[in-house]
């Protein structure tokens, strides 16, 4: 019976992971592509782009998606009130953006934006409703779109890859509208809490998101704008091919493993808690066997895309580990985003905010007492990584104690 039980939730979990993978495999694959054929300036270039759309458009989102699946009996006044902050924030931002010369034109910035923030809320609105396919598909059909452009195009004839990248949410807008056309969700939403009444309510609960994701935004994508105030646009090239190799990969399986503990810590808090107190020392153990492996693989990697390792072995250690470290903040996070109370779910995101701040002045700072700008970036990320995943655990601890084992 126990076989049987995995059997069929691996078989329903099949469809969501492949397209999970489709889509970041495709961004990965992209990013690849670009590094290989792409100049030092057009990487660095790139690269920038990327973490000024992942950033400004957390400004846009202003945490909306995460109050999606803390309460979604709200979600039409949340999308209403989405709607106008994305078309605000999206105009600001990509004049600053261009101004900062972090984007090519003020268009491309706007288009980047709206671009990311509609396929972040589409995909967290699947996910509310346990639509895990149909979450992976909205959030990953411009990925796929975007490699081929980058095949068919960038490869050939050297495309400008901001104009790739609008195409791609240009058709990933069609297959949102034809996922929100023709399905349904299929079951009775829960709402743990009950906050949202008003416009007002939404920007009060958002600001709280809003600093957890900015800070989370600044450090998962931030690295390379700090990178290249601090120092070359080859160490700018150097820090993103390192990237590739030796913390995406973790990153990849982080992301989907994060998008289906939430809503299943939402629906049956109790059940998850049991799961993780018979599992917590596997985990660690997990972990611990997991980060030499990042380390050997990248390298592995590297040889088989670049035909060589450019990156410091040191670096390389860095980065796994931060990559592990980002595959144990799932759980800390999970409880933060959806069990937490109002005052807590403020004063945590306030910490993560401060964290995320403190990185680049840590970088800095490392970097003016002489160390390499890579490992000053590197490290002062890892840092900040651990402290928001310490800060987190408060409030596991707390929910844990909600369920002794006696009674679990």
């Amino acid at each position: 019976m126990t076989v049987s039980r995995h059997h069929n939730l691996a078989k329903k979990a099949l469809p969501s992971l492949v397209t999970f993978f489709m889509g970041v495999g495709a961004m990965y694959i992209a990013n690849v592509l670009i590094t290989r054929h792409a100049s030092v300036d057009a990487i660095a270039q790139w690269a920038t782009l990327n973490a000024f759309m992942m950033i400004g458009g957390t400004f846009a989102i202003f945490g909306f998606d995460q109050q999606l699946i803390r309460e979604p009996q709200a979600a039409k006044l949340i999308a209403k009130t989405s709607f106008f902050n994305i078309s605000l924030v999206a105009v600001t931002a990509s004049l600053v953006g261009y101004i900062l010369g972090y984007t090519p034109s003020i268009i491309v910035g706007m288009c980047v934006i709206v671009g990311f923030a509609a396929s972040a809320l589409s995909f967290q609105w699947w996910r509310t409703n346990l639509l895990m396919t149909a979450a992976y598909l909205s959030n990953g059909a411009w990925r796929i779109t975007f490699l081929i452009g980058v095949i068919f195009f960038f490869t050939t004839q050297k495309a400008e890859l901001s104009t790739l990248l609008i195409a791609a949410y240009g058709i990933g807008f069609l297959i949102i509208g034809l996922l929100f056309w023709r399905l349904k969700p299929k079951i009775e939403l829960i709402s743990i809490h009950k906050d949202i009444s008003e416009v007002k309510d939404i920007y009060i609960i958002g600001s709280s998101y809003f600093m957890a994701a900015l800070s989370l935004a600044i450090a998962s994508y931030g690295e390379s704008l700090v990178v290249r105030t601090l120092g070359s646009t080859a160490d700018v090239a150097l820090y993103f091919k390192s990237v590739i190799l030796f913390l995406f990969p973790g990153v990849m399986v982080n992301q989907y493993v994060a998008a289906v503990v939430g809503p299943a810590l939402r629906q049956n808090e109790a059940r998850a808690i049991r799961l993780l107190k018979r599992f917590k020392i596997w985990i660690v153990v997990a972990l611990i066997l997991v980060w030499p492996c990042l380390v050997f693989g990248g390298h592995i990697l590297g040889y088989i895309i670049y035909g060589e390792v450019q990156t410091p072995i040191i670096l390389a250690v860095l980065l796994s580990l931060t990559s592990c470290i980002r595959l144990l903040y799932i759980i800390p996070s999970n409880f933060v985003g959806i069990t937490a109370s109002k005052p807590q779910l403020r004063n945590i995101s306030a910490a993560f905010l401060i964290f995320a701040l403190l990185f680049p002045i840590l970088a800095w700072g490392l970097s003016e007492a002489g160390l390499a700008v890579i490992f000053a970036v590197a490290i002062a990320n890892l840092i900040n990584w651990i402290l928001r995943t310490v800060a987190g655990l408060s409030v596991v601890r707390e929910r844990f104690a909600l369920y002794p084992i006696q009674t679990t």
